[in-house]
């Protein structure tokens, strides 16, 4: 499905200009058709706090936006600045919820299209089976993460341990009495060795 190509605001289409303040480029078509294949409930908004997108969610529940925006003008008078370049009220106002940023070098392409849909699809809850297990997904990874640092601690102490007792050994003298017995021992020919070897014999 293609999504609706949208020159101004909106909230049919999942792009959404706003007032641009950097005058960030219109994400290219592809991307914004496989944002609305992977949900269409996502949409891209530029910021007005820096050279960045915003990636926004639609709400499922409204929270009564038209009295949010007349609190937001009433307070314009105050804090002007605050609320024309404010990216949370801008938000608010179209009755979207933040999902994440995305920044680079939009002028020269979008080649870390994948990274951002590999990590949405990733996130996707509905996508992995829903929030139970998407929940419980999340409790194995932490508990693996656990596992994992139980282990690598466990490790650290054995190898403390171990070198302790090799410095121990070496304050004492253990390790170079036992390797001198070591070198003794071996340069003395057993028994059993020296009557299993061929007697030699001189002739002529």
């Amino acid at each position: 499905m293609v999504p609706p190509s949208l020159d101004t605001a909106s909230m049919t289409g999942n792009w959404i200009p706003d007032i641009n303040r950097y005058n960030l480029p219109k994400p290219p078509q592809w991307f914004l058709t496989r944002l609305w294949d992977l949900d269409v409930a996502l949409v891209v908004v530029p910021a007005r706090t820096g050279r960045k997108y915003l990636l926004a969610r639609r709400r499922e529940r409204s929270l009564r936006v038209p009295m949010i925006v007349e609190n937001l003008k009433a307070s314009a008078l105050k804090n002007h600045k605050r609320v024309k370049y404010s990216d949370g009220d801008l938000l608010t106002s179209l009755n979207l919820v933040a999902v994440d940023t995305i920044v680079g070098n939009f002028h020269t392409g979008w080649s870390g299209a994948d990274m951002i849909f590999a990590d949405l699809r990733m996130r996707d809850m509905w996508a992995n089976g829903g929030v139970d297990a998407f929940i419980k997904r999340v409790e194995e990874q932490e508990e693996a993460v656990q596992v994992a640092k139980r282990k690598q601690l466990l490790d650290d102490i054995d190898h403390r341990a171990g070198d302790a007792y090799r410095s121990y050994q070496a304050r004492t003298g253990q390790r170079n009495h036992t390797a001198k017995n070591v070198a003794v021992t071996n340069s003395v020919p057993s028994s059993r060795t020296a009557s299993t070897q061929p007697a030699i014999v001189i002739t002529g």
